[in-house]
């Protein structure tokens, strides 16, 4: 789908289809979403169904690195931030997206609904002005090198850092780029390697943008929900 067309099909689609069901039951999110998600899918249908048995009036989201492909790219990019655009359609809320790159805050801004904002800045120093609780936080800035995945973990446990004292006592977090082991390692992460002269044997573990956000989670008291390629995680 055309990423310029989205909005458009957003407002056309509740329109219609009022919200008399769970979000994650609606055509529009099996037919659009999980059902392209690959990789990310058991991991998006958990969170999302976590949100909603909360029940809560309105839901706030906030995440690091924009959907920058659109709907172009779903099983390669997760279109997050479409998802949770649609979500807070579906019910009330907001979310904020946060990412370093005008082109990809322009494409996204332009084709997701006013309920959405996505801001061009340094994802660490903009977490750390937020003010509003966060029911979810989603972590996927700063691209990963699973031969090198210090640089995007280091930054991941610095957004949690920045953003930790805003989360409400029920918010989940989930963690993109964190493959619980080689099993969950993306289908484009053997050609990367094989790029850079390597296999992906030579792939070290922990890995990805959690291996040092994760262990601090656990030490804080939070738990693990699900972990395949992403990590889901609630306060309590």
């Amino acid at each position: 789908m055309d990423t310029t067309k989205l909005i458009k099909c957003v407002f056309k689609y509740f329109t219609t289809n009022p919200p008399t069901k769970e979000f994650t039951s609606s055509p529009y999110f099996v037919t659009t979403f999980h059902e392209n998600l690959g990789i990310r899918q058991k991991t998006m249908l958990n969170a999302l169904l976590l949100l909603q048995s909360l029940n809560k009036k309105e839901y706030n989201f906030v995440e690091t690195g924009t959907s920058r492909s659109g709907l172009k790219n779903i099983a390669g990019d997760g279109a997050s931030t479409y998802i949770f655009d649609a979500f807070v359609n579906h019910y009330a809320g907001m979310v904020t997206s946060i990412d370093i790159d005008q082109g990809a805050v322009n494409i996204v801004n332009s084709s997701t609904s006013s309920k959405t904002t996505v801001i061009c800045n340094d994802s660490v120093q903009e977490l750390s002005k937020i003010t509003p609780m966060i029911d979810c936080l989603y972590i996927d800035s700063y691209d990963v090198d699973f031969l090198d995945p210090i640089p995007a973990a280091t930054h991941a446990l610095n957004e949690f850092l920045a953003i930790k004292d805003n989360l409400t006592p029920e918010a989940i977090i989930i963690i993109d780029d964190s493959p619980a082991s080689k099993q969950y390692l993306p289908p484009w992460a053997e050609n990367e390697s094989l790029k850079q002269g390597y296999t992906v044997d030579d792939i070290q573990w922990p890995n990805g943008k959690g291996m040092l956000l994760i262990p601090q989670l656990l030490d804080l008291g939070y738990r693990l929900i699900f972990h395949e390629y992403q990590a889901i995680f609630t306060k309590k």
